[in-house]
């Protein structure tokens, strides 16, 4: 069984790398854990993989349209996962999408990064969810490094 993660990388992670880095990063430091990547594109091949791991609790972290993939696989396996960590989620799945994420994860971590308005075209998910209290986001634990 085991704790396995799953980072899903936005739009433009397949050029920066910046969640693909990141990735990397916990990976030297937590080399006992299954670590996956994919991009916000790999929508199936996430879903064959979880399936394929029946028994078997995640963790996912997504950024940008990797958030909202993250979401949508959620949404998709209800009960799967244990930890949905969204970073500056991008998408348009509305306030029900969003509140079915809620009801579907045990603990959900909503990061918008700052620079801009929460409803700006950048943060349009992020700012649905009314950040840090009520909405799809009222399960956020205290400290976001013990996520896992």
């Amino acid at each position: 069984m085991g704790i396995k993660i799953i980072f899903i990388g936005g739009l433009a992670d397949g050029d920066t790398k910046n969640l693909f880095d990141v990735k990397e990063s916990f990976v030297n430091s937590n080399s006992d854990l299954d670590v996956q990547y994919y991009s916000h594109k790999d929508t199936d091949k996430i879903i064959k993989y979880i399936d394929a791991n029946s028994d078997t609790r995640f963790s996912i972290v997504g950024h940008s349209y990797g958030g909202d993939t993250a979401m949508e696989i959620v949404n998709k396996r209800p009960g799967r996962v244990s930890v949905l960590l969204t970073l500056d989620p991008e998408g348009s799945g509305g306030r029900r999408f969003l509140s079915n994420v809620g009801q579907h994860v045990e603990t959900w971590i909503n990061v918008n990064a700052t620079g801009g308005h929460s409803l700006d075209g950048d943060n349009v998910v992020s700012g649905l969810g009314d950040l840090w209290g009520g909405g799809p986001y009222r399960r956020l634990p205290s400290s976001i490094p013990s996520f896992i």
